[in-house]
């Protein structure tokens, strides 16, 4: 516990990549199972794709993102109820791609707490999670492209999305707020 407090993957690019790839017998993960604060590019990649019976996800206390570090790393979780929590506010190209894809009992996305979208950081993030009816996003702004490509593709066809009221961006439909959601802002006060 005393080592995980200061635990870096920085220096390991790909670390734990695919290390659990379709292990379909991991239902429950801890919630500090990845103490890692520091990331290296693709580390967590594929981590858990497959695991079609893990109900909770740990908890990713690293608040700024390297490329690809969560690239499709809950794909397929069909049975992921619990998503634990998503520290980050500042993200990286392709950061959290396909994160969530087809986690079809999903129906609370965790907090998103960067304010500044960047290219490609929540594309395919939430797409086939047909279940998803609620989700928080702080993002003020965003620079780049496609940040929200499909993200919301195959959600539920109502939710509720709450939306920083400062946001400069309106982007709605499978690539921003879905159709048929009902729009609230978040309070700041």
């Amino acid at each position: 516990d005393n080592a995980a407090k200061n635990f870096s993957l920085a220096a390991f690019q790909y670390a734990y990549y695919k290390l659990f790839y379709n292990c379909t017998a991991i239902k429950s993960i801890s919630e500090t199972f990845l103490p890692a604060m520091a990331l290296s590019n693709y580390c967590y990649g594929y981590m858990f794709y497959g695991c079609s019976n893990l109900t909770n996800a740990p908890n990713l206390p690293s608040q700024t993102l390297v490329g690809s570090c969560y690239y499709y790393m809950y794909r397929g979780c069909t049975s992921l109820t619990n998503p634990g929590i998503l520290s980050a506010t500042t993200l990286a190209t392709y950061c959290c791609y396909g994160m969530y894809y087809g986690c079809t009992s999903l129906t609370t996305a965790p907090d998103l707490l960067a304010e500044t979208m960047v290219s490609y950081c929540y594309y395919y993030m939430f797409s086939n999670c047909s279940n998803l009816n609620f989700i928080k996003t702080y993002a003020i702004n965003k620079t780049g492209y496609y940040q929200m490509y499909y993200w919301m593709n195959g959600v539920s066809a109502s939710g509720t999305f709450y939306k920083h009221p400062d946001a400069t961006w309106g982007d709605t439909g499978t690539s921003g707020v879905p159709n048929g959601w009902t729009l609230k802002y978040i309070s700041m006060v």
